[in-house]
């Protein structure tokens, strides 16, 4: 994958925020962040934060919004507020 331009962080944040996963999520977990980290060849990665946890609190690295939201599904699913059918 090469280096994301601003305008494709752009929309993959909004994205992000578009989503109802996400907006429930947060909801549950006021304190979770997300962030930006480079990695090699240009890469960037999204992560997951939890402030409570200072800046050694990456929960999850993920190279897509969508594994963000899958992340979130999944918090969600193990804490019951989802059901999947």
């Amino acid at each position: 994958m090469s280096a994301r331009t601003s305008l494709q962080l752009g929309f993959d944040l909004a994205r992000l925020s578009d989503s109802l996963t996400w907006a429930h999520y947060l909801r549950l977990h006021p304190k979770a962040k997300v962030g930006f980290t480079h990695g090699q060849y240009g890469r960037l990665y999204f992560t997951l934060t939890d402030a409570a946890l200072g800046h050694r609190g990456v929960l999850r690295y993920a190279e897509t919004v969508e594994e963000l939201i899958e992340v979130a599904h999944d918090a969600l699913f193990r804490d019951g507020e989802v059901e999947v059918m």
